[in-house]
């Protein structure tokens, strides 16, 4: 999935953004370690030596997927999901965990 196909899901299914109980298979209580979790799994499940660099600033916790590629491996379903655990995606190739989410 390319970052304009990611746009458009977000863009069409952003009034769920942070509705963490509409996720069906919760892989953890809390909706980041379920993001992460879930790109774990999907992106980075073929390659040990890829990473998801966390960063913490004063408006929420980015996700910094340090090799975009693995990105064709998300599907619709899978963007739904993050959007449900609050994750949104921004120009600068991250997802971005949104404060207000808890």
């Amino acid at each position: 999935m390319n970052k304009v196909e990611i746009n458009e899901i977000l863009e069409k299914y952003h009034n769920e953004i942070g509705k963490f109980s509409l996720v069906e298979k919760k892989l953890s209580k809390y909706p980041l370690v379920h993001a992460i979790m879930l790109l774990d799994q999907i992106c980075f499940r073929n390659d040990s030596t890829q990473r998801i660099d966390i960063g913490f600033g004063d408006e929420g916790i980015s996700l910094d997927l340090c090799d975009m590629d693995n990105l064709t491996n998300l599907t619709e379903d899978h963007i739904i999901e993050l959007i449900r655990c609050g994750i949104s995606y921004y120009d600068r190739l991250c997802f971005y965990y949104e404060d207000y989410i808890t």
